[in-house]
């Protein structure tokens, strides 16, 4: 439920939109400006409904404070009466309404609903740029016992709000796992965003989650995705490569539910600032890296994912899945396995796990589409066994093995593919331009397929 922060002076117009929101939001009241800012320093506020004259600090004045601190909560002014100056004030302020008392109940009802439903899609905008592209759907697929046991471990954490911990290889689904939750749990319309450390530093990791101070005097400030994210859920991709000053700075957000802004100077007023984000950590299996604080932070949640080469048995299901889903896409006539075939999938050990096993099917599907069954002749050599023999160096030159290695791999793209340069390049790995000037050094006639 959205939570209202109502400031004014007067008693009665504070209970008086008590009772018009009563039901639709949780409402919050603060009879000055100071209390308010005490209130909004330690819970999570999504709207603020701001009486204009007040005695000590008026409207305007906290207005000014509070865009100095919270920059992105919403605002709507109160007043029994407005002047051109003070609404362009208020609107410098970024203020982004104004209600005149008495107040219509019907106009602040409709007034408050729209203004958290843009500030919802300005939000969701924001993040739009950080949220990765997603190949595969919001599910974990399996048949398993072990993939049984972490669907069960994942309803239960969807009934929580507590952070979860996923232990698993990479391409195994960690991801997939915790959009699941995210989509069961009752913040399933929120967002769910992730961060890698990629290539930053300490300080650029930290300004990314928790935002940044931008001159001294903490007047200016860059909003973090813990900022942006509101009610939503944060995926930390393998958090165990974090620097150990953000990994404790998110134990700390997770265990007091605020966090304090890199940078912030000590100016009087509380910087502590609370959230109410959902956090989700994947980790590497040797958990090499983890704070031991962190992972306390996430004890009553911890899902192992078993990697795919110790359940063989659900690879049948997902194989299907995938060519279900990518077919279309692909123009692929593919709906059938060969038995063979599937016998040389489930015995591959798949070190890339299920992120390998749908790229595998993807360009089967891409190569061979116009077969109605995947066979076996169409796996990649490491998966059919079809390996090349050991070559004797006493008994040829490393040109001429390398020459003969380049000539077998370019003449099973080409036979793969039919002939199609672009289409062999791709199977390979090289550009199509690379792949012309091997064929013409090594003679290769391409009219013979």
């Amino acid at each position: 439920m959205k939570r209202l922060l109502v400031i004014d002076d007067e008693l009665g117009a504070r209970e008086s939109i008590r009772a018009i929101f009563s039901g639709l939001y949780e409402v919050l009241v603060a009879e000055s400006a100071p209390k308010a800012l005490e209130l909004i320093s330690r819970t999570h506020i999504d709207l603020i409904l701001l009486d204009v004259i007040m005695p000590g600090m008026d409207g305007m004045a906290f207005l000014r404070t509070a865009r100095d601190i919270f920059p992105d909560i919403p605002v709507i002014m109160i007043s029994a009466s407005f002047n051109n100056q003070s609404i362009e004030e208020a609107r410098q302020l970024h203020a982004v309404g104004f209600i005149c008392k008495p107040f219509d109940i019907h106009e602040i009802r409709n007034l408050t609903a729209q203004t958290l439903q843009a500030a919802d899609s300005t939000r969701q905008q924001r993040l739009l740029q950080q949220e990765i592209s997603r190949k595969f759907p919001v599910n974990v697929i399996g048949e398993s016992a072990s993939i049984r046991q972490v669907m069960d471990a994942a309803k239960a954490a969807s009934h929580t709000d507590a952070s979860v911990l996923i232990i698993a290889e990479a391409g195994v689904g960690r991801e997939h796992l915790a959009r699941q939750i995210h989509s069961w749990s009752r913040r399933h319309a929120e967002p769910f965003v992730k961060l890698d450390r990629g290539g930053r530093d300490t300080d650029g990791l930290n300004a990314e989650l928790f935002g940044s101070v931008t001159d001294i005097t903490g007047s200016k400030i860059n909003a973090g995705m813990i900022d942006l994210i509101g009610q939503g859920s944060i995926y930390l991709n393998d958090v165990q490569n974090f620097p150990a000053d953000t990994q404790q700075r998110i134990a700390s957000a997770i265990r007091q539910r605020e966090f304090t802004r890199p940078g912030s100077p000590h100016t009087g007023v509380p910087q502590a600032i609370p959230h109410v984000a959902r956090f989700f950590l994947a980790c590497a299996p040797d958990h090499d890296g983890l704070l031991p604080e962190l992972a306390a932070c996430c004890s009553d949640h911890l899902i192992t994912i078993p990697p795919l080469r110790e359940r063989p048995e659900d690879i049948p299901i997902l194989t299907m899945h995938y060519i279900g889903q990518l077919r279309t896409s692909l123009n692929a006539r593919v709906s059938s396995v060969e038995p063979e075939a599937m016998q040389k999938l489930q015995a591959y050990p798949w070190p890339g796990n299920v992120r390998e096993l749908r790229n595998v099917i993807e360009r089967i599907l891409f190569l061979h589409g116009d077969d109605d069954v995947l066979r076996t002749a169409f796996l990649p050599k490491e998966i059919s066994g079809d390996l090349l023999p050991t070559i004797d160096p006493m008994a040829i030159s490393f040109h001429q093995a390398t020459d003969q290695l380049h000539r077998q791999m370019i003449v099973s793209a080409l036979q793969q593919s039919n002939g199609v340069i672009k289409n062999a390049a791709r199977l390979l790995n090289v550009t199509p331009r690379i792949l012309q000037h091997r064929i013409d050094k090594l003679k290769i006639d391409v009219r013979q397929f």
